[in-house]
């Protein structure tokens, strides 16, 4: 058998979506998803694709959040050229909705929630974006309620420069409905539930 003939096998086979050819004893492998169980890895001598895919040009980097961590729910590590090669290996990647890209080592994390599990650390050396964001002007601090507190259902809390990022981050991170701003230090409360 051969890469043809593997492709034709995937096309007539129902709920085949990607395949990966072994050439060593040319055996297809068919796929039920998008980049296999869980992303891509690297290995000599396989040659995999997805029986669609997107080869335009990376168009979200105005998504990528510099110095910022999104820890958790990865499918995938792997070590890439750059950021944009990130963003071609989560579109390849069923279930990859953000990026972790860690610049000392090149390594990419494909993650399968907004914002990893819990949302942004803040973590020099780490880049990383939501396939999906909203760059949009903040216009809702209207919301605000100054002198309150939403306890409880916290997500993550970290130290930004003001409200706005604040908000920001909550845009970013999954589950994130309400938040509550600490002025007197900054610290941003990312929470789960409206009201806390």
């Amino acid at each position: 058998e051969n890469e043809e003939e593997c492709v034709k096998h995937c096309r007539d086979t129902e709920l085949c979506v990607s395949l990966t050819f072994r050439e060593s004893d040319q055996r297809c492998y068919l796929k039920s998803k998008r980049g296999g169980s869980s992303g891509p890895t690297i290995d000599a001598g396989h040659k995999s694709m997805n029986m669609e895919c997107d080869n335009s040009a990376v168009t979200n980097l105005n998504c990528l959040r510099k110095g910022l961590n999104f820890p958790g729910n990865d499918l995938r590590n792997l070590v890439v050229e750059n950021e944009e090669e990130c963003v071609k290996h989560c579109r390849d990647t069923e279930l990859c909705v953000s990026l972790t890209f860690r610049e000392s080592d090149q390594r990419c994390y494909l993650r399968s929630k907004r914002g990893g599990s819990i949302g942004p650390t803040i973590t020099a050396g780490h880049n990383s974006m939501n396939m999906e964001c909203d760059n949009s002007a903040v216009t809702n601090l209207d919301c605000l309620r100054k002198g309150f507190n939403f306890p409880g259902n916290d997500l993550r809390n970290l130290v930004v420069e003001n409200e706005e990022e604040c908000v920001k981050h909550c845009r970013d991170t999954e589950l994130c409905v309400s938040l509550t701003f600490r002025e007197s230090d900054h610290r941003c409360f990312l929470r789960s539930k409206r009201g806390g």
